[in-house]
């Protein structure tokens, strides 16, 4: 199927966040790339749906090339602990190369 994705490897995250005068450190190791699953562009997006997942992730082509893509995806996440609550957005810029 033209509309299938199959991709491998895997990184790692450290953020560390300063609040209140306090550190935070959080790591996450063996993050996915992308995985395998189905895709379909609409306008200047690209829409990622990864096997056995409900959700799809639009991601913006910043560049398309011969053997280059450039993808910007955001997202905003929002924290509630009790009456406090945060926003943040995360922006991922990735380039994809093809072998």
């Amino acid at each position: 199927n033209p509309n299938e994705y199959v991709s491998t490897g895997a990184f790692s995250v450290t953020l560390i966040c300063m609040a209140l005068g306090q550190t935070f450190e959080q790591t996450s190791d063996d993050i996915s790339i992308l995985g395998d699953g189905t895709w379909r562009l609409e306008n200047n997006v690209l829409f990622l749906k990864d096997d056995g997942n409900e959700d799809e992730v639009g991601a913006e082509i910043i560049e398309l090339s011969n053997g280059n893509l450039q993808l910007r995806i955001e997202e905003t996440e929002v924290f509630q602990d009790n009456s406090i609550s945060t926003s943040t957005t995360i922006t991922v810029d990735m380039i994809l190369e093809r072998l």
